[in-house]
């Protein structure tokens, strides 16, 4: 029998096996949601089948999918793969299992195509950015924001080894204290990107204590902050960079998300045990889906849109908050009253909630110069999305203007342009050099 790793390997014939596996995820994933229905009624998670929007949500997915998997080399291309399979398909799922809003989803499958075509189908320049000397710059700013970060939330809280049973992360959660403002900020950078680079750079230089050294502290900031995100994080990371180096990303992170939703619910089929099942197909995956849609059918009934408002792009143009809590608690009080939580939503349903269709297209458009930025700046294409994976894997279940400013992008895309050793290939360097040279040439004649 042909080993299934072959057909997931780069050496296969381009677009064989990612229809397929694409197909078998998807009855995965309805399969799962049917059996979280039976669990999680009582949290949103209700079975409500409809068969047209069951025809529809295959038809969504089978077209959307042409565009997607289009290219498979750059850094875009691959983080809206990652989207498809992460935030897209579980929306088509609860639409039709839940008979949820056909404006809804038509609208985020039209953002989506649009970004899948501007992002495969655009030509992108090779003129790749150079910053002299910019690494030794950037590794003493990275090393003074860890060093601050750790030392503040050392000297403000203990790390709690409680945090390692999952049940108990939202009592240490609410007891974090961060200290000061920035030092909230600075953790998140600090898990989300700058861990994850240093990383990243250890595996570049073959130096393992440099990446061991960073897990360890990732592991200790997931002990402080009790975040499951952060918990996984070197998972996702050192898995994406090995899926790079053997195998064609799209179909082999479809195929293991396929495994791992399996697994899940096998074990809680054969042995009753509910915490992977709880984590992975419903946390993970139903939940973010479940969330765009209550997002989406408050803001287009009930609720006045934000218009950034809530973000600090609102606070700067004189925007005025018109809720007396964070939109997620609004959305979640409306439907679980009686559960005090945030309900956090997509980059897609939160442009939504900003203003519309037109929010949507806005972060659409925002999203596709990002990773067209990245792409234009990404010699090395292994490196650069294994260090990506994680912050725009937020995105399922958060709004791109904060992932941006806060959530650590922006701190990302930084990196990016100022790490030329980590980040750029041969062939890259030496088209940058030449363009050095031409710019150097430039102010010489003046």
């Amino acid at each position: 029998m042909k080993n299934i790793f072959e057909l997931v390997g780069v050496e296969q014939q381009k677009g064989k096996g990612i229809y397929l596996f694409l197909i078998i995820y998807k009855i995965v994933l309805d399969y799962s949601y049917v059996v979280a229905s039976s669990l999680y009624a009582y949290r949103g998670i209700e079975l409500d089948f409809n068969a047209t929007k069951y025809i529809i949500s295959w038809l969504i997915m089978i077209i959307l999918s042409f565009p997607v998997f289009k290219k498979k080399d750059t850094v875009g291309a691959m983080v809206l793969q990652m989207l498809f399979i992460m935030l897209v398909v579980p929306v088509l799922t609860l639409y039709a299992m839940k008979n949820r809003s056909d404006s809804f989803v038509l609208m985020l499958a039209f953002a989506f195509m649009l970004q899948a075509i501007l992002v495969n189908y655009s030509r992108t320049t090779r003129e790749i950015i150079r910053i002299n000397h910019s690494q030794v710059v950037l590794h003493i700013i990275l090393l003074l924001i860890t060093c601050l970060t750790y030392a503040i939330l050392l000297l403000k809280n203990r790390p709690s080894l409680s945090a390692l049973n999952l049940t108990s992360i939202y009592d240490i959660r609410d007891d974090v204290d961060y200290g000061f403002a920035l030092i909230r900020y600075t953790a998140v950078w600090q898990y989300r990107v700058i861990n994850p680079y240093y990383m990243i750079y250890g595996l570049k230089k073959r130096n393992y204590k440099i990446v061991t050294a960073f897990i360890l502290l990732q592991l200790l900031a997931y002990l402080i902050v009790a975040r499951k995100e952060v918990l996984f994080a070197p998972v996702l990371i050192l898995g994406v960079y090995w899926m790079l180096n053997k195998f064609d990303f799209g179909k082999m992170f479809t195929l293991g998300i396929t495994g791992l939703v399996t697994f899940c619910t096998l074990i809680y089929k054969c042995l009753a045990f509910k915490l992977p099942f709880a984590i992975v197909p419903v946390r993970l995956l139903f939940d973010p889906a479940m969330i765009d849609f209550m997002f989406y059918e408050q803001f287009s009934t009930n609720l006045n849109k934000l218009y950034y408002s809530e973000s600090h792009l609102g606070m700067l143009f004189g925007m005025t908050y018109q809720y007396d809590k964070p939109s997620g608690w609004v959305v979640n009080d409306i439907y679980f009253p009686t559960i005090e939580a945030e309900a956090n939503t997509g980059y897609l349903s939160y442009g939504y909630a900003n203003m519309g269709f037109i929010g949507m297209l806005i972060a659409s458009i925002l999203l596709v110069l990002i990773l067209k930025l990245l792409d234009r700046q990404s010699g090395n294409k292994k490196y650069v999305f294994a260090f990506c994976a994680y912050p725009f894997s937020v995105l399922v279940n958060g709004g791109l203007l904060t992932a941006l400013l806060t959530g650590g992008i922006l701190l990302l895309i930084i990196i990016v342009f100022f790490d030329e050793a980590v980040f750029r290939s041969k062939e890259s360097d030496k088209s940058i050099n030449l363009s050095t040279v031409e710019i150097q040439g430039c102010f010489e004649r003046y």
